[in-house]
């Protein structure tokens, strides 16, 4: 949202007091990556065409005319008068650039949630993707007057969640995944004055690829990937690049030597050392045939293959406390055997149980 706001909001906060220039970026209205009557039967062209054309517009508008003022203010006192027009014109050019990218024809990315990192997360935050949409709407709708729904993440709880804002603020509390116009103009045309059906009928068009995506670049949490998305991203890695590897159960494992740790708590191998696996991290595809379907992908799955110099630290200290830690260098505290010990020994025991039987039978 941040770096959103950054591009379409001027003066940026660094520059709110500064001295005026008479030089400014105009804004533009962002064109639309739909028809105006892609979305129909849910969203009618009519509606299109006047959110877009008209109110983005007028948006757009108002945040030059405040950005011009400002620029030209004599006075600190004129130009903090101006921060109300910026802000309101300011987040109206934010937030609908952002919706319309949050939607798709329901013939294409629309309405499709497949499974994967987004998927599990809404399962796991709100029970299921049903319980999610009914909170969603219950809370957008009990707005008063106008504003936006959205659902965020929390980079302090790791969670998504659901919050709204009035008039055109936008979103500074959370990283938006989805956002929902709950403005008059946005459906009054449609659906009169029955916002529950407008909220019903809009997540047919919702583009959950584009939220995936917004929620992947705000949490960098590794440990939401499915084994499906892992393997399509994972298809194009070089033998060389570093690897995650998933357990068809989905939980993770990490190699360790010739030993694998789970995260659900099961070392499932006899013999094996833990070594730093921070050298130890690649993509492992099941078959030749997956396909990463877009530029961003690719992109997705070259952060990924540097996970260790950017994501791995963050995974170690979630799973330290509940598992074997497979990313972390064995360490000695005083007289404590370190974990990487404490594995060998259990390993070297259960292998000499092993021969022991072995050798009784």
């Amino acid at each position: 949202m941040f770096a959103l706001a950054r591009n379409a909001l001027r003066p940026s906060l660094a520059r709110t007091f500064a001295a005026p220039s008479t030089a400014a970026s105009l804004h533009t209205l962002p064109e639309l990556p739909y028809a105006y009557n892609a979305l129909e039967p849910h969203i009618s062209e009519e509606i299109m065409k006047l959110h877009h054309q008209k109110h983005h517009q007028t948006y757009v508008n108002g945040l030059n005319a405040a950005e011009e003022s400002y620029a030209k203010a004599p006075s600190t006192k004129e130009r903090i008068a101006l921060q109300t027009a910026l802000k309101f014109n300011g987040g109206g050019h934010i937030n609908h650039s952002l919706f319309w990218k949050n939607l798709a024809p329901a013939s294409g990315d629309g309405g499709k949630l497949a499974d994967g990192p987004l998927k599990q997360a809404i399962e796991r935050d709100f029970g299921s993707v049903e319980n999610f949409k009914k909170s969603f709407n219950a809370k957008t709708a009990a707005i008063q007057g106008s504003g936006w729904g959205w659902l965020g993440y929390n980079q302090t709880t790791k969670k998504l969640e659901i919050v709204t804002t009035a008039n055109q603020d936008p979103l500074l509390s959370h990283e938006p995944i989805i956002g929902v116009d709950i403005w008059e103009h946005a459906f009054y045309l449609q659906y009169k004055n029955v916002k529950p059906d407008y909220l019903n009928a809009i997540w047919n068009v919702i583009n959950f690829k584009e939220a995936e995506k917004r929620f992947l670049e705000a949490s960098h949490d590794l440990e939401l990937f499915s084994i499906n998305h892992l393997h399509s991203l994972a298809s194009t890695s070089k033998p060389s690049q570093k690897h995650l590897i998933m357990s068809g159960s989905g939980a993770m494992q990490s190699k360790v030597g010739n030993s694998q740790v789970y995260n659900d708590g099961d070392q499932r191998t006899t013999k094996g050392t833990v070594t730093d696996q921070r050298e130890r991290f690649e993509f492992a595809p099941p078959n030749a045939h997956s396909e990463i379907d877009s530029k961003d992908e690719r992109s997705l799955a070259n952060r990924l293959a540097a996970a260790e110099s950017h994501e791995i630290d963050n995974l170690s200290n979630k799973t330290k406390d509940t598992v074997h830690d497979p990313l972390e260098p064995a360490r000695s505290h005083g007289n404590e055997p370190s974990k990487g010990a404490k594995i060998d020994a259990e390993l070297k025991a259960e292998e000499e149980e092993l021969l022991e039987r072995k050798g009784k039978a």
